[in-house]
């Protein structure tokens, strides 16, 4: 159900891509993208590459994303925006350099 979709999602997230040898254009991990500056440029590519990550699944037809850091500027929170079959759903990831973790899932 749409419960599982969201997990596969955020797997996405959670596996560094090329880590796994049957599907090595699966993931981007978050967690290594905290070392890049975060400006502008930076965000809108970011929002575009999770959106895109999103999409590779085939039960999201689109996909949308918006990152901000959070006030102490150590972790991104992400929320995502899928649209399946069935209709929109929303998540919320957080990512630091030790985990990401699916914050918020459903509607």
């Amino acid at each position: 159900g749409e419960r599982s979709v969201l997990e596969r999602i955020a797997r996405r997230y959670q596996t560094p891509r090329g880590a796994l040898d049957y599907d090595p254009d699966f993931g981007l991990d978050l967690t290594g993208e905290l070392s890049a500056a975060f400006d502008p440029s930076r965000r809108a590519s970011l929002e575009s590459a999770i959106a895109r990550e999103a999409e590779k699944d085939e039960a999201v037809a689109s996909a949308l994303a918006v990152v901000r850091l959070d006030e102490a500027r150590v972790a991104f929170v992400v929320t995502l925006l899928v649209r399946l079959a069935s209709g929109p759903l929303r998540l919320v990831l957080r990512a630091d350099a030790a985990a990401t973790v699916l914050l918020a899932p459903g509607v």
